[in-house]
């Protein structure tokens, strides 16, 4: 045995394997050196993984779901996070792990916990907007359960987004009587007449009239 300077020390043993005696030790070292390799591969793997999870831009958590004696799910315990999921929240892991999401968040809605526990216990993904009253953030969810009674979720800040949205539907409900304007003004410009005959119950009727061109082009 000898020491090349790698992290592992390398033995090398020539042997026969058309001897009897050795068949046994050549096939215990060949099964010895697949497991390293595979055990390396493995590693290398977690450390692709490891990178991923601290690296990703959105949300990451995983837990597990907390019933009680009639099997309803009623709160879920946080057992792993990732970097973005402190910097949106700004609640640092080693504060969170292993509590649960009404010690951490009180007024947590229960639809979170309706969905979620839905997730956890059928397998089935979900993908939803919902607003946090504690977070006072909307976030766009993926959930999905990797293992019966636990869910993992993929989530980032869509705060932005849904008021702009909302203040957009509003808008769009209030009207802004700019049809009117551009009616008038064009009826205007041409000698004509605009206006509105309403009837209590029935709604408003606008009409208008135009000078008739009887002028030859």
């Amino acid at each position: 045995m000898y020491n090349t300077g790698a992290l592992e020390p390398i033995t090398i043993l020539v042997i026969d394997d058309n001897e009897e005696p050795n068949r046994e030790l050549v096939a215990r070292l060949r099964a010895f050196i697949r497991l390293k390799t595979a055990e390396k591969a493995l590693v290398k793997a977690e450390t692709k993984y490891q990178r991923l999870f601290e690296t990703m831009i959105m949300g990451y958590a995983h837990h597990r779901m907390i019933v009680n004696a009639q099997g309803k799910a009623v709160d879920y315990k946080f057992l792993e996070i990732n970097p973005e999921f402190e910097k949106i929240t700004g609640l640092k892991r080693e504060k969170l792990l292993g509590k649960t999401v009404f010690e951490v968040f009180p007024q947590t809605e229960m639809y979170w916990i309706d969905r979620y526990s839905k997730v956890a216990f059928t397998g089935k993904e979900e993908r939803f907007v919902n607003f946090s009253s504690d977070m006072n953030r909307y976030f766009e969810v993926y959930a999905f359960s990797p293992a019966e009674g636990e869910f993992s979720t993929l989530f980032y800040d869509v705060t932005d987004r849904e008021l702009a949205k909302g203040k957009l539907e509003k808008y769009n409900q209030k009207g802004t009587g700019l049809g009117l304007i551009l009616c008038r003004e064009f009826v205007d410009r041409h000698g004509g007449r605009i206006w509105a005959e309403s009837e209590v119950g029935k709604g408003s009727a606008f009409c208008f009239t135009l000078p008739y061109n009887t002028e030859k082009a």
